[in-house]
């Protein structure tokens, strides 16, 4: 029997190949067999009631999928080398492992209610309503300022972090937000500027994150840009692009990874959308 080694948690962790560069195209169709019970499991768990819960179910297993894709990385590639992070086969093999770890992974993701139980979704009614709870949910659990209105960047960036540091025991998120912080000093200056390492690149992607679903510019999400988050999510992974309470977390991985990152496609869907909701709510703007 192999001996298990208990994996020591260090700031790096948190700059790994970040997950959402894994899209929707990356995944294998072939599922274990177990997947179909794993997925009837899941959806008991995210019929819950409470959307705290939704939430939490929904942020753990986003969590466990990445820090578990990270070890089957750093497994693989310190059979080449323990210099990581420094050396460059180190970094081939830690991102097929990491790749390979991940989609599969994604070919067991469970579906996510947004639905109260017992509750479903009018045919041909397009509302935000059943996912104003999961949003509410989320921001009350990012929202360091108590009003439980809206998060800003700071608070969404350690509120993402604080997701993947609960999983472990020793890390100190005090450095991490003093990271933060001057990051964020500089990329409201500009971000054009922002020396490049591991990890202000991971803040960059965050921080694209939130400025993308962000879609009236004020610099903060509200309940309703949050939810209209979960709608696309939502109607993205269904059948004729309706809506129907479930969200499957390939739709998350895909959308975090437009969102994330830079370029014209980016750029054209981000527009789309503000188009989208500024119709909905042109008081906002």
């Amino acid at each position: 029997m192999k001996k298990t080694i208990q994996k020591k948690a260090t700031v790096e962790d948190f700059t790994k190949k970040d997950i959402t560069e894994i899209k929707i195209k990356d995944i294998d169709d072939t599922q274990p067999k177990d997947s179909a019970a794993k997925k009837n499991e899941s959806k008991t768990t995210g019929g819950k009631k409470d959307g705290t819960e939704k939430f939490s179910a929904f942020a753990d297993w986003s969590a466990n999928t990445a820090i578990n894709a990270a070890a089957a990385g750093e497994a693989a590639g310190s059979k080449i080398s323990n210099i990581k992070l420094d050396n460059e086969e180190y970094q081939k093999q830690y991102n097929k492992a990491y790749g390979e770890a991940y989609t599969k992974a994604l070919a067991n993701t469970p579906d996510f209610s947004v639905l109260k139980e017992g509750e479903s979704i009018p045919e041909g009614e397009a509302t935000l309503e059943p996912y104003m709870a999961i949003a509410q949910s989320q921001i009350e659990t990012y929202n360091t300022s108590k009003d439980n209105k809206t998060l800003d960047l700071k608070e969404y960036i350690m509120g993402e972090l604080t997701q993947y540091s609960n999983h472990y025991d020793d890390i100190d998120l005090k450095d991490i937000e003093k990271e933060a912080n001057k990051f964020i000093e500089q990329y409201k200056k500009d971000p054009a500027k922002i020396e490049e390492n591991n990890m202000t690149e991971m803040f960059t992607k965050i921080a694209n994150v939130h400025n993308f679903f962000d879609f009236n510019g004020d610099g903060v999400l509200e309940q309703d840009e949050i939810a209209q988050y979960y709608h696309i999510l939502d109607v993205s992974d269904s059948e004729e692009g309706k809506q129907d309470g479930i969200i499957e977390f390939n739709s998350f991985a895909h959308w975090d990874g437009i969102a994330s990152t830079e370029g014209d496609e980016r750029t054209e869907i981000k527009t789309e959308f503000v188009n989208q909701y500024k119709e909905k709510h042109p008081e906002k703007f």
